[in-house]
């Protein structure tokens, strides 16, 4: 499957990562999109058994939120890299980020009244939607997003307007609801794995895999020296 290929037709498609597009609660619409994907990636799409073409758009929305849930991750990087100043020169953009640019496109929202609580379970309760798409091939995560904010969340506290994107406005509340979670020593610990990660970037497969095993011998004798 490739991957810049599945970017771009799921773009022509807002229904399926609008959340503010009028289709976006539409399961049929969503399953016509996503069946229209899965022509534009597999020529033989129409030969398919129905079971067949099921699970091809099982693995179509499967890669897809990889590919989404990685650019956001590396955004949400690159903000706590700015906000600590230790490794924001480190973070090289995503690999697709420039054509997944079209998840930052500035939307013009009214006042929300919001909490952090609110905010993270906002974006669960997103996430939760798409994996029900994934195994219905088709997803409607409306009904579960006004659970979420109806039975889970407090009262709102503070009322903002803001014209920022879809992808953006999530970065932001994820960030400010877990930023005093982070300790000290974490930030440390984060700060030396990041340090070596583009030197482990350079190495091929067998070499990160050699990497990886003698690191874990390393930090069991380690562990098991501090035990004696």
């Amino acid at each position: 499957m490739d991957i810049e290929t599945l970017i771009r037709a799921v773009q022509q498609h807002p229904a399926l990562w609008d959340t503010h597009h009028p289709d976006y609660k539409s399961k049929v619409i969503k399953h016509e999109a996503w069946i229209q994907v899965g022509k534009t990636l597999f020529e033989e799409f129409n030969w398919l058994s129905a079971e067949q073409q099921k699970l091809r758009i099982q693995d179509v929305t499967t890669k897809w939120r990889t590919v989404r849930d990685n650019y956001v991750r590396n955004l949400k990087k690159q903000a706590e890299g700015e906000r600590s100043g230790w490794s924001a020169k480190r973070i090289k953009g995503y690999v697709h980020g420039e054509l997944l640019s079209f998840l930052r496109l500035t939307e013009k929202s009214t006042a929300q009244c919001l909490s952090p609580n609110e905010s993270d379970s906002l974006v669960e309760s997103q996430d939760l939607g798409e994996s029900s798409t994934e195994t219905a091939t088709d997803g409607d995560c409306a009904g579960a997003n006004q659970r979420s904010l109806t039975s889970a969340t407090p009262p709102p506290i503070a009322c903002r307007a803001k014209e920022l994107s879809l992808v953006e406005r999530s970065l932001v509340d994820y960030v400010q609801a877990h930023m005093s979670r982070t300790t000290a020593e974490e930030d440390e610990d984060l700060a030396f794995f990041y340090s070596i990660l583009p030197t482990v970037r350079t190495l091929t497969p067998n070499e990160k895999l050699s990497f990886r095993i003698q690191t874990m011998q390393y930090l069991q004798n380690v562990k098991q020296q501090s035990d004696r």
